[in-house]
């Protein structure tokens, strides 16, 4: 079979699976997509929901693996470290995409006069924390030096322990590392810092999507 009809199956299984959510994913593309219709914002955010069925399956399959099934006998390690890259790299993928969907509903929403509502706000202010450190390489809200500034650069991590650790660079060049793990629920979670409290937190990706599409009241009709 080829890649890409095993990639139509897993659509299909999800599509099936999560019926329900997929119609709150069409309701809020056409929902939030409508409010620039000469675009394909609205195919945007559909992309965005059939990438979190796909997701939603893996998850219940790798919550399966790992927590559930004590039947793997044979090459446990390698079906959970293929399982656990895969979730990375597609979870990652879904940040992006639904970052982008929701930066430019926000733009246009705010030019009309509009903006977003309390929840909205919220959901957008994590995906950018998550965001940043995966795609920018940096936290969001790190200041950014000047030309000629060579001291006072920065990065912060966590030791195991939580301990926060501040590391100074002598060059303007600085990075953000990212711990992450996975949920009892199999979805991925990112630890990340907000340097607006001060504070660290984790993200996941599941809830973050629950919560997108909670923010915009959609429900589904079965």
């Amino acid at each position: 079979m080829h890649v890409i009809s095993f990639l139509h199956a897993a659509r299909t299984i999800s599509q099936t699976r999560f019926y329900e959510r997929y119609e709150r994913w069409v309701k809020l593309s056409h929902r939030a997509g409508g409010i620039k219709p000469r675009s394909d914002l609205s195919g945007s955010f559909q992309d965005c929901g059939r990438l979190d069925l796909l997701l939603c399956q893996a998850e219940m399959e790798y919550s399966d693996i790992v927590f559930r099934n004590q039947n793997i006998i044979l090459n446990f390690d390698d079906v959970r470290n293929h399982a656990t890259s895969i979730l990375h790299e597609y979870s990652s993928f879904w940040i992006s995409s639904a970052y982008e969907a929701f930066r430019s509903y926000k733009e246009e929403s705010e030019s009309s006069g509009g903006g977003l509502n309390e929840m909205q706000a919220s959901v957008y202010r994590e995906m950018s924390l998550v965001r940043m450190p995966l795609f920018k390489h940096e936290y969001a809200g790190m200041t950014k030096p000047k030309p000629d500034q060579k001291k006072n650069i920065h990065e912060i991590l966590l030791s195991p322990d939580g301990e926060k650790i501040e590391r100074y660079h002598g060059s303007n060049r600085s990075s953000a590392l990212i711990r992450s793990g996975c949920a009892e629920n199999g979805s991925v979670s990112w630890e990340c810092y907000d340097r607006n409290s001060e504070t660290s937190f984790w993200i996941n990706r599941r809830r973050l999507a629950d919560n997108m599409l909670n923010s915009f009241k959609v429900s589904s009709s079965v």
